[in-house]
This record gives C-alpha cells, sequence and structure tokens, in this order.
C-alpha cells in the first residue's frame, strides 16, 4: 500500500476513532458501572435482608373447575365455557371457570337477577403479578364506563363475623351502544390475595409483594347478572351489588374452604422469627 494511503488512514483513525471507540465513553462506562452496582446491590439485599423478589407459586387445593355443583344453593349450574387456546393464551392462566348459573329463588324468567355469569380465575408466582380487571378489559373490547367506578363492600356473613364478613368489592358500569343492541353491563369483582380479600389491582399488589413472602398468588371472582333475553337486559348498579353479595356468601366460602390454598399453612412453613 502507498505509504501516502498508510498516513491517511492513520490520520482519519486518531481523528475519528469509529463508533466503537465512541461507545467506551464517560456515559458508557458510567452507564455500565450503575447498572453493574444495581445489580450487585439488589442481590446483596436479597441475601441479607432475606428480601424475596420472586415469588414461587402454590397450587390450589382444588381445581377451580372442580368447584362442587351439587353446592351452591340457590343456583342451578347451566354451563361452563370452554376457552380456546388463544384466550387461554391471553388469560395467562389455565386455572379458570367461566360459569353460567340460574337463580332459582328469582321467579320471573325473565327477570336479569335470575341470569348470573360467574367468573372465577386463579394465578400464581413469579416476579410480579399484575390482575387484569374489567375496567381496563372491558374498554379494550369497545366498551366505556357509564359512570364512575366506585370500591364497596359487600356483606358476606358466610364468612364469619364482623370484619371478616366485609369483602372488599368494585363495581363498574359499562356501556356500548349499537344501532339494534345497548347493553350496559354493571360488574361486580373482589379479588383474594395471600390470605385476604381486596378490591383493587392496588391491593393485590401489596397484599402479595411482601418482601419476605416467599409465595405468592392471588384469585379474581367476577360476576354480572342479565342477558338479551332479559327484561330490562342488565340489573343496575345497587341490584347488582346486593345479588353479587347473595352469591358470593354461597361461593366464597366454598372457594376459601376447599379451592384456595391455606395461608396460614403456607406461612406457618417459615420460622416465627422471619414472619415477625
Amino acid at each position: 500500500m502507498p505509504n501516502y494511503l498508510v498516513r491517511g488512514r492513520l490520520r482519519m483513525t486518531r481523528d475519528h476513532p469509529g463508533w466503537f471507540s465512541s461507545l467506551l465513553g464517560i456515559p458508557f462506562v458510567l452507564c455500565v458501572l450503575v447498572l453493574t452496582a444495581a445489580a450487585f446491590g439488589r442481590m446483596a439485599v436479597e441475601r441479607w435482608g432475606k428480601v424475596v423478589t420472586r415469588k414461587d407459586p402454590i397450587p390450589l387445593r382444588k381445581p377451580l373447575g372442580a368447584l362442587n355443583k351439587e353446592r351452591l344453593g340457590d343456583y342451578r349450574f347451566v354451563e361452563a365455557a370452554q376457552l380456546s387456546a388463544a384466550v387461554e393464551d391471553a388469560l395467562g392462566t389455565e386455572q379458570y371457570l367461566d360459569w353460567l348459573l340460574t337463580d332459582t329463588s328469582v321467579p320471573r324468567l325473565n327477570d336479569p337477577r335470575r341470569h348470573v355469569h360467574l367468573s372465577v380465575t386463579y394465578y400464581t408466582g413469579g416476579p410480579n403479578l399484575a390482575p387484569h380487571t374489567p375496567d381496563v378489559c372491558r374498554v379494550g373490547s369497545g366498551y366505556q364506563p357509564k359512570q364512575p367506578h366506585e370500591n364497596r363492600v359487600a356483606t358476606v356473613p358466610a364468612l364469619g363475623e364482623g370484619e371478616r364478613s366485609r369483602v372488599p368489592v368494585r363495581v363498574c358500569t359499562f356501556a356500548k351502544t349499537a344501532i339494534f343492541n345497548r347493553d350496559e353491563p354493571t360488574v361486580v369483582y373482589s379479588f383474594h390475595a395471600n390470605g385476604r380479600f381486596t378490591g383493587t389491582r392496588t391491593g393485590v399488589r401489596n397484599l402479595t409483594h411482601g418482601i419476605k413472602d416467599k409465595h405468592a398468588y392471588y384469585s379474581k371472582v367476577e360476576v354480572s347478572f342479565g342477558g338479551e333475553h332479559c327484561q330490562p337486559r342488565n340489573l343496575g348498579r345497587e341490584e347488582s351489588l346486593t345479588a353479587a353479595a347473595k352469591l358470593f356468601n354461597t361461593i366464597l366460602p366454598l372457594l376459601v374452604q376447599e379451592h384456595w390454598p391455606d395461608w396460614d399453612a403456607v406461612e406457618n412453613i417459615r420460622p416465627a422469627a422471619e414472619r415477625s
């Protein structure tokens, strides 16, 4: 190679060090140092402080689909929906039930209180349990909130006395308008997470992200009333909350006693000194 070309290449290398060399500048090095320190710091906190950031799964005592249809009181099982693999994938769990029920204590056949849609899902383990909620999912399927969502309380005497009977719930009323098909469903739902009920996503995070809890789970129970053949098609908000409390008085004790994990037993796996 001619000398003048060699000299020109050397000069270009000195004047323009190239993309690789530019990556090794001060900002890049600082970023690497910060990320490395953060990684080692997290490991140290987890080790020395016994902080658990990734939760182990807890199996259900019984699959949700095995809920005893003969112990539903006033409610008669009508049909179970079987979701496609694609819908299950979007749902994020294979542990669910999606049932239609009839409240036989309601005599009028087209009364929306008589026709019940019950959905229960279960999630456990992993680094971050982020619940699906109708607040988001219904909007994604074309509904709009008809009025502000509310955090309420459903009284469920079958769960016990005092505060044990007070179950936090979230009540959402939506509207979807079409030319011949106006739909205004009200959805009532609650979560059971690490042994306690809560009505909100934030509540689930607070219950499942305990820094010393090795395990975590949550289950969502969701109910709505009515259908195309009903008059009116949908049950109003206050009536939905009353009807949901009645259903919960039958369903929730079965889930607590036979299906959801026994959180006290899970907690007793850890030494008492760690639980304090």
